[in-house]
């Protein structure tokens, strides 16, 4: 992509940004937990801007378009910790939740295009070491912890 599209990526994602407003989500029904469908569709050009932004720089830092993809998305779920709250509304809709677990599916399914079973078994052993304990940590820690909330509540 050439430096032009990407800015023009920039700055259509900043304005569009910018444009979702407090007042944008007023219009919604807030008393009743609805979003407008204009104000979801809005939010998915958001998402899907930032997306192809993260993708595009990380591209050309050499590294992963997922990779991108997946940071931007961290910081776009996390703009509220710095006071932006305009888009906090997405977090609890129905709608997006239906499209985020679509998007999980893709991700997964990228990612698998994208891995070469020839380079996995040239590192072998190591690899599937970092496999096991990939699986296995997770769910040990996983298992503490609910232990840990069980004792805590009871």
């Amino acid at each position: 992509m050439s430096t032009r599209k990407l800015a023009f990526l920039s700055v259509l994602l900043l304005l569009t940004l910018a444009a979702t407003t407090t007042e944008a989500w007023a219009a919604g029904d807030e008393h009743s937990g609805h979003i407008k469908v204009a104000n979801v569709l809005f939010t998915l050009v958001i998402l899907l801007l930032a997306a192809k932004l993260g993708g595009e720089l990380f591209e050309r830092w050499n590294q992963p378009a997922v990779l991108g993809e997946l940071v931007f998305g961290v910081v776009l779920g996390n703009l509220s910790l710095i006071g932006f709250s305009a888009l906090d509304p997405i977090k609890t809709h129905a709608g997006i939740a239906f499209v985020a677990e679509i998007g999980v599916i893709l991700l997964l399914f990228e990612v698998g295009l994208e891995s070469n079973l020839d380079e996995l078994l040239a590192v072998g052993s190591s690899a599937g070491i970092v496999a096991i304990l990939g699986v296995v940590v997770p769910v040990a820690l996983a298992d503490g912890a609910g232990i840990e909330v069980v004792s805590c509540v009871v």
